[in-house]
């Protein structure tokens, strides 16, 4: 037995992660939606959580996916900002 707990299967988390962004909670989802409407929203994150999915498999570094997420979001603010 493991001493940490039990492993998770290793898509189960993703997807419960992805399945949680689309609880609503008010101002924090609207403002994930950009002028273009919920279909290009929902394509960015379908496509942003394969590609952090994809990078914490390869590299195993929670803290490298934050960062990255960090920095794309910069880079839209700063777009927004324009």
């Amino acid at each position: 037995m493991n001493p940490a707990g039990p492993r998770v299967p290793p898509l189960v988390a993703p997807a419960v992660g992805v399945a949680l962004w689309f609880v609503p909670t008010g101002a924090q989802r609207a403002s994930h939606v950009p002028g273009s409407g919920w279909a290009t929203t929902l394509t960015m994150v379908a496509v942003g959580s394969v590609l952090f999915v994809g990078l914490y498999r390869v590299r195993r570094n929670l803290s490298l996916c934050v960062g990255a997420h960090a920095v794309t979001n910069l880079l839209i603010l700063a777009d927004a900002a324009s």
